[in-house]
């Protein structure tokens, strides 16, 4: 009986080592059929999973050939290992870590397959290279972890925020991330955004989500105060933009109303211009809202994605007493959904069209945007309101009651004068860089452009 025991441990090393030289040998295929043939049907799933090198070479080759879910679902369903025991390798562990990464960046094996003891067993490897100071594949397994939540219709705000709170911002490196790029046939260097700023978006985006206003405009704050040399994929606009709609949540609409026109200072979208409309009528600001609902409107955009705007510009009409333009589109928001198939409000489904039911809503848009006022003429629209970014580059006079010229990144010149600026008359100065807001006026037979106001950059 012991001789027959000490056969069959032999025979089980001698079946193990050739499929871990198999898998080194890149004989994939091969050696998934031993395994399956001389280990899996004789031998204990207990035995195999005492055999940390055997268990690596199998993950391997199910990843190597397309079979993700199948190395994980080995792992987690078949042996149903369990990672904190102490006789666990480190080497195996990251093994493993890797498996899970290259499982979360393949999308089917996301929706399909990773359930509840997957991601306990995700969670369980973070701690882990948290705990051993493996810093790139933590950062590397953390996001992409934090991603598949993201994905989901209804994320999971409380353990994204709790991911944050264990694994602080001080974990995270602020060293941008750079990968090679084939672009037109020429190699180019890409630069990601850092681990940190990610860690500072995801952390922004779970306070906004869970209602935690205050909270999320200290984050935002504290994300332009960072390490963060750079920003990438326009984050600096969507923490501004996060900031600003937690104002408007806490009732703070004129601060809403500063932070979005520093935003639309330095990034001009319809969408971004169509919120600023908004909170300029919720401020009974009706001839500023009306100016910038009329720029998103021509601004560039699919028409039919423009809907809501439609809607906001029915609004504003209404609060100036223009009954017939807000009826008029109104019925253009009507159009648009019943060609897309989206519902209409109760409110709206006694409105009836009329005339222009049959025709295209992209051709309704471009007459109806015709009579905005202000852009009857070619780009007229921009040139009344000027949102840009310079430098103070003349001071005329100094103190509270100074003024002085800014240059745009255009090379245009704009007056100011410093009680209409945010910033406090000690950082006045030749050479800092603003942000502001301008008009056009007549001085002298001259048309200048005259700063409204001035923000730091």
């Amino acid at each position: 009986m012991q001789d027959e025991k000490k056969s069959d441990k032999e025979g089980f090393v001698i079946a193990s080592n050739e499929v871990i030289r198999l898998r080194w040998r890149k004989e994939y295929e091969s050696a998934l059929s031993l395994f399956k043939k001389d280990i899996s049907s004789k031998y204990s799933r207990k035995t195999i999973a005492n055999n940390y090198f055997l268990v690596s070479a199998i993950c391997d080759c199910l990843k190597e050939t397309g079979k993700i879910a199948e190395a994980i679902n080995f792992i987690v369903l078949y042996l149903k290992m369990d990672i904190n025991s102490v006789s666990l390798p480190k080497r195996f562990l990251i093994n493993l870590s890797w498996t899970f990464y290259f499982a979360l960046n393949d999308d089917v094996v996301c929706k399909r397959f990773l359930k509840g003891a997957h991601l306990e067993l995700i969670s369980d490897l973070l701690k882990f290279l948290h705990y051993e100071k493996d810093k790139e594949l933590f950062n590397l397994l953390f996001f992409q972890y934090t991603k598949f939540h993201l994905a989901h219709n209804n994320p999971d705000w409380l353990l994204l925020l709790s991911l944050t709170e264990t694994y602080a911002k001080n974990e995270f490196s602020h060293d941008v991330q750079t990968f090679t790029k084939d672009i037109a046939g020429q190699s180019k260097v890409v630069e990601m955004a850092s681990p940190l700023e990610n860690w500072y978006m995801l952390k922004i985006k779970a306070l906004y989500s869970l209602n935690r206003y205050d909270e999320c405009v200290k984050w935002c704050k504290g994300a332009f105060d960072s390490q963060i040399s750079g920003f990438h994929y326009g984050n600096q606009i969507w923490i501004s933009r996060y900031m600003a709609r937690c104002y408007v949540q806490s009732g703070n609409i004129s601060e809403a109303i500063n932070v979005f026109e520093r935003i639309i200072s330095k990034k001009n979208e319809w969408f971004l211009q169509k919120e600023l409309a908004g909170l300029y009528l919720r401020d009974r600001k009706f001839e500023l809202a009306l100016n910038m609902a009329s720029i998103a409107c021509v601004s560039k955009g699919y028409t039919q994605f423009k809907v809501s705007l439609f809607a906001l510009l029915a609004n504003i009409f209404d609060a100036i007493g223009d009954s017939m333009n807000a009826v008029e589109w109104r019925k253009l928001e009507i159009l648009v959904r019943r060609e897309q198939g989206w519902p209409i409000s109760a409110q709206h489904m006694s409105i009836d069209i009329g005339e222009i039911e049959n025709k295209a809503a992209t051709c309704v848009f471009q007459q109806l945007s015709k009579r905005l006022p202000g852009l009857n003429e070619k780009d007229e629209q921009f040139t009344k309101v000027l949102h840009g970014t310079g430098r103070i580059t003349r001071i005329l006079h100094p103190g509270e009651k100074g003024d002085g010229f800014i240059t745009t990144d255009d090379g245009m010149s704009v007056y100011f004068r410093f009680g209409q600026s945010k910033i406090s008359v000690e950082q006045i100065d030749v050479g800092v860089e603003v942000s502001f807001k301008a008009v056009q006026n007549s001085h002298k037979g001259k048309e200048i452009w005259k700063a409204l106001k001035v923000y730091l950059k």
